[in-house]
């Protein structure tokens, strides 16, 4: 599972990846949450093709098996998550929230987990 891409993305704030380690630069781990805490963040969230993003307040939940709970510093929205706004996927994939190019640092680890630490610094592109 760790060479798998599997992720859910909570725009400008938080998401939950499984992929192998980018980056070492590590952070102080004194601003880390407990990783059973959900965290609260708001979320740009499509509901339905063809109209405006809304910002909402959501939940995320703690890291489970093998995943990474990061806090996104910036992330791009490309070709294909415009493609998934285009009308013909209405009903399709909605509720998503939009964003897999993602830059941040790791909050949180989930058990089995052992390239990652809190506090490093991640991006998708390296």
């Amino acid at each position: 599972m760790v060479s798998t891409c599997s992720l859910t993305f909570f725009h400008d704030i938080f998401l939950s990846l499984s992929l192998p380690p980018f980056c070492s630069f590590l952070l102080p781990l004194s601003s880390f949450l407990p990783l059973s805490q959900i965290i609260k963040c708001k979320a740009a969230i499509a509901w339905e093709a063809n109209k405006p993003l809304s910002i909402e307040e959501v939940e995320v939940a703690p890291p489970k098996d093998h995943e990474v709970r990061i806090q996104i510093i910036a992330t791009a929205l490309c070709h294909s998550d415009a493609h998934i706004l285009h009308p013909q996927f209405e009903g399709s994939f909605f509720p998503v929230i939009l964003g897999h190019e993602g830059a941040g640092i790791v909050e949180s680890v989930g058990p089995g987990v052992t390239n990652f630490k809190p506090g490093i610094l991640i991006s998708d592109s390296n």
